[in-house]
């Protein structure tokens, strides 16, 4: 085994002028409203942690939270708290990546990863909002930084430091203990058995220390288990694990791991990684390259689990994001070391890499090259998702409390903003028997509950004057009229409930239905 490469002065300086340079570029553009039902969560959870309530959703983020509430109290509302969080989340796992590229390809390579990684678009927009995924990235890189250390190095130290970091990562988000879990074991594969026993109990009580008090708190064993049954449903009945394992599936799991893995690299990083694949030896083999082999098994726990699962939205790809940048990174730096004209060609091809990277996300729209092409997340999108609510909610505001109904997708955002208003989700009624509501959920007085098996008839509550529809289509409505409430492009349709009529919802819609007099 060797040793770990000696910390310069220059690296500090590095490190410093990158971590500090990420969070202080996200300043500008964050997010002035909770950008996604999740977010709510989190937020509703700095005030009280109940995974049944999901505040957060299950399985929980007991870090994340405690550290929300650590940064509420420098930053006094939850937004800007989470916020913030996230921004010097990304700082971190910027610093993070740039120390995993020094120890495995050199500190040329580690310093260009670092640099792809603070301007890529996906990742600079999730250090903008309220969200757990660039502390997930961070996260990621910490334990694969320190796993390579351990598997190329003797020291004891490093033993225990990764067996903390990857106790804390699941801390911090339960999945992200199972992804990292592997690269663990395999550093320790040369260890005495003694040491790999330590270090798993290591690892096994930092994440108790946190995990366990969250469940206590969200109402214990049993509690948790049905919350869990709610977001992950396969695992729970033979019906629904059969139904799960349709080849169309994982197909379609597969292109959107492949899809969301391109999205957040960026079209012109991409062939940067092939680049950087195809020039180290043994590409075709790659078990018999030690750093590839290394790479694929940080990075393939968490394909392995989203292909049979499902790989969430774009923030949860992150987590295992790391490697490719690692090897854009020794593409570039494949190029730059090419004889006569390598220098020159490599390094513009990075500077134009960064140019088009910032401009990307703090210059240019949504959809640069049309709606036809994908869209871009990035300073607009920031803009956009928080208007989208703020107008919304202020159509919503100005219809009389009393009397009101409103059903919302969005239904998180009405019990944050607007809790006085009584908020329903859309009805989810039995297909075999449409006059019985499978779910609903209902926020009266700010308090959110959960409806199962109740009577249709009675998720619209009495002496309701007006339904809004917040997020929905009218297309919903099978009678009657709606009165259209239009502001700055963005809708709401408030349909009157006359006294002679009562409204239902069916497996269709929503209806009017004269009274028998």
């Amino acid at each position: 085994m060797g040793k770990a490469k000696r910390w310069r002065k220059s690296d500090t300086i590095v490190a410093a002028v990158l971590g500090l340079g990420t969070v202080f570029s996200r300043f500008p553009f964050q997010a002035t409203l909770l950008s996604n039902h999740d977010a709510v969560n989190y937020a509703l959870a700095l005030d009280h942690f109940d995974m049944r309530l999901h505040q957060p959703q299950p399985p929980g983020y007991p870090l994340y939270i405690l550290l929300g509430r650590a940064f509420q109290l420098i930053w006094h509302d939850h937004l800007s708290a989470l916020v913030w969080l996230s921004a010097v989340f990304g700082g971190l796992a910027v610093v993070a990546i740039y120390l995993a590229g020094r120890e495995m390809f050199g500190r040329r390579v580690g310093a260009v990863a670092a640099l792809l990684l603070a301007t890529s678009s996906p990742f600079w927009f999730q250090g903008e909002i309220a969200s757990p995924y660039t502390a997930d990235l961070f996260f990621s890189a910490v334990v694969g930084w320190l796993c390579y250390r351990l598997a190329t190095s003797s020291g004891r130290a490093v033993v225990w430091g990764s067996a903390l970091a990857v106790g804390l990562a699941g801390a911090f988000r339960l999945q992200t203990i199972m992804f990292l879990f592997p690269i663990f074991l395999y550093a320790l594969r040369l260890r005495p058995w003694k040491t790999v026993a330590g270090a798993v109990v290591v690892a096994g009580g930092v994440f108790g220390a946190f995990f366990l008090p969250a469940v206590i708190l969200s109402g214990g064993p049993a509690a948790f288990t049905r919350s869990m049954r709610v977001i992950v449903p396969i695992f729970w009945s033979a019906s629904t694990l059969v139904r799960s394992t349709r080849l169309a599936r994982f197909m379609k799991n597969a292109d959107t791991i492949a899809r969301y893995t391109g999205l957040a690299l960026g079209e012109l990083v991409i062939p940067f990684v092939l680049l950087g694949y195809l020039t180290r030896p043994h590409r075709l083999r790659f078990w018999r390259n030690s750093k590839l082999l290394f790479l694929a098994i940080w990075t393939l726990p968490a394909w392995i689990v989203y292909f049979l699962i499902w790989p969430g939205n774009m923030g949860t790809i992150l987590v295992c994001i790391a490697p490719f940048f690692l090897l854009a990174a020794v593409g570039l730096d494949w190029v730059v070391e090419r004889a006569r004209w390598g220098a020159a060609v490599g390094w513009a091809a990075l500077t134009i890499l960064l140019a088009w990277n910032v401009a990307i996300f703090a210059f240019l729209p949504q959809y640069p090259f049309g709606e036809s092409y994908r869209r871009f997340d990035n300073r607009e999108t920031v803009t956009s998702i928080s208007d989208y609510y703020r107008t919304k909610l202020s159509l919503v505001s100005e219809t009389p409390v009393e009397g009101t109904t409103v059903y919302a997708n969005a239904f998180r955002h009405l019990q944050y903003y607007l809790p006085q208003y009584r908020t329903f989700s859309p009805p989810i009624l039995r297909r075999s028997d449409p006059s019985i509501v499978k779910s609903i959920i209902s926020v009266d007085d700010g308090v959110m509950e959960a409806w199962q098996g109740v009577d249709v008839t009675t998720i619209v509550p009495p002496g309701t004057e007006r339904i809004v529809l917040f997020d929905l289509p009218p297309e919903i409505l099978l009678s009657g009229h709606a009165v259209v409430e239009k502001s700055k492009g963005e809708y709401i349709y408030i349909i009157p409930i006359p006294a002679d009529h009562w409204p239902l919802w069916t497996l269709e819609g929503l209806s009017l239905n004269a009274k028998d007099h």
